[in-house]
């Protein structure tokens, strides 16, 4: 049986974003690795409605930092963020 692996997801990389940024302090930073085929420009719209801003994209990764709080409605019940993806 093949041991756990990680994949980039470069369709979810928004859902990332969303997911993970609310569980990072002001000032703190997410790094993820969405893939190079990733849109950055999603990622960052996505960032920014849950308190964030992208701060690179570089072969694949991306570091987002959280500017401020997260606001009220975040994060979203089970499945919305997939369902229904801010970007």
């Amino acid at each position: 049986m093949p041991g756990p692996t990680s994949h980039p997801l470069p369709s979810r990389a928004p859902v990332a974003a969303e997911l993970c940024l609310p569980l990072a302090a002001v000032g703190g930073r997410v790094v993820l690795w969405v893939g190079a085929s990733a849109d950055p420009g999603a990622i960052a719209w996505a960032s920014v409605h849950v308190g964030g801003a992208l701060l690179s994209f570089v072969d694949g990764l991306c570091v987002v930092e959280k500017t401020s709080t997260t606001p009220a409605g975040f994060p979203r019940r089970p499945g919305m963020a997939a369902n229904r993806p801010l970007a």
